[in-house]
């Protein structure tokens, strides 16, 4: 959600299922100071029955509420982005990311369920950011990238969500998703360009689809040509969706594929942008 404001007294927060008012599954009390900005995350899993372990730890980690108390909601830059990262993926004991070719990460050792201790300020435009943890060292585990042109001169809480490896929650989560939401409330999913999906992520060709893999919802960040379609193919080479795409953001309804392998192609006067696409 966007910014909300409270009066400077302790905050009970209640925790519900998706879509319902009950039953509670979690509260938990905040105390606030006036005049500052809070950014709160809920991390954890709601069954530590269903859950094998945690990287710090060994055991389940229940729902843990961690406050940030130095919130931005504009980076004071219009050609900068100031992001702060979140560590919220539940068997990555630290993690790092830095900028692709770059030796020196601008977010290390970020121990799960905790913030990097400050905002770092990167440029707009096409970023690729590589994923390392203190398990495989100097090699990038995964790939994202993503075009944050729109968001020059605002500021961005970048996170982790999910696992890393899908074994360690029994009911078999879906694989970790980077993740950023700005002032607004606004959430943007990065590419995962790991499985080679976008491989031609470019400013030039302005399109990004994602998450990759996906289950259920497709979107399409379109920041090139107004007049664009997409079509998504099976293996067979049968086009089992067509739709036209509006500038910017566009949720396409995926319900009715089936989960494997399909490709996808974005026409516009641009060119032609395609790539492989997982539907689980």
């Amino acid at each position: 959600s966007p910014f909300l404001s409270f009066k400077v007294k302790p905050i009970k927060v209640i925790i519900y299922k998706a879509g319902t008012s009950s039953p509670i599954l979690d509260s938990m009390t905040i105390s606030l100071q006036g005049d500052k900005q809070y950014i709160v995350m809920v991390t954890g899993v709601q069954d530590t029955m269903l859950f094998s372990r945690n990287a710090n730890t060994g055991k389940a980690i229940k729902f843990n509420m961690v406050v940030f108390d130095q919130a931005q909601k504009e980076s004071g830059d219009p050609t900068k982005i100031n992001t702060l990262f979140f560590n919220g993926a539940c068997d990555i004991n630290e993690m790092s990311f830095s900028e692709e070719g770059a030796s020196t990460p601008f977010a290390d050792h970020l121990k799960y369920g905790n913030f990097d201790a400050v905002y770092r300020t990167i440029n707009k435009g096409i970023v690729k950011w590589g994923l390392k943890t203190t398990v495989t060292g100097t090699k990038i585990l995964r790939s994202y990238g993503s075009d944050l042109k729109a968001y020059a001169g605002k500021s961005l809480v970048l996170f982790t969500s999910g696992f890393l490896t899908t074994a360690d929650e029994l009911t078999g989560s879906p694989a970790i998703n980077l993740c950023a939401v700005d002032s607004t409330g606004k959430v943007l999913v990065f590419t995962d360009l790991t499985t080679g999906i976008n491989e031609n992520i470019t400013e030039e060709n302005g399109v990004l689809v994602y998450p990759n893999p996906t289950h259920n919802v497709l979107y399409v960040l379109n920041t090139g040509s107004e007049d664009a379609t997409i079509r998504i193919i099976d293996v067979n080479g049968k086009i089992v969706l067509y739709q036209s795409l509006e500038k910017n953001e566009n949720e396409i309804d995926i319900k009715g594929l089936n989960a494997g392998i399909y490709f996808y192609e974005v026409l516009s006067k641009d060119g032609v942008n395609r790539g492989k696409l997982m539907v689980q």
